[in-house]
């Protein structure tokens, strides 16, 4: 493992975290136009999701401080990381995207 090719993978790692944030970022203008409910349902989503991007960002930085004798072993726990996160947001926040869809076409109806 050279230096180049354990950078070349964090650099990886991270342009695919900025597209879920950005992808976050998103549902949250979305959730932003909804019930209080839903904006209620979401800020707890929120608090789950941040505490899943720590643990990423954190495995992200062993993965800067590893060598290259141990770098599979602390890759696989950033792949674990990134496949939680992912599938969180995929699992919870599509459907809160859904939900925020629905009262959006609600209320332009009743207009």
């Amino acid at each position: 493992m050279t230096e180049g090719l354990k950078q070349a993978y964090i650099d990886s790692m991270n342009a695919q975290f900025k597209e879920l944030g950005a992808r976050v970022e998103l549902i949250k203008a979305r959730v932003a136009k909804g019930t209080s409910n839903l904006r209620i349902d979401f800020h707890t989503q929120v608090e789950h999701w941040q505490k899943n991007e720590e643990l990423f960002k954190k495995k992200l930085e062993d993965v800067r401080a590893s060598t290259a004798e141990n770098f599979e072993v602390v890759k696989s726990g950033v792949q674990a990381a990134w496949t939680d996160l992912s599938k969180y947001v995929a699992d919870n926040f599509d459907k809160i995207t859904e939900k925020a869809s629905d009262k959006t076409t609600e209320n332009k109806g009743n207009n």
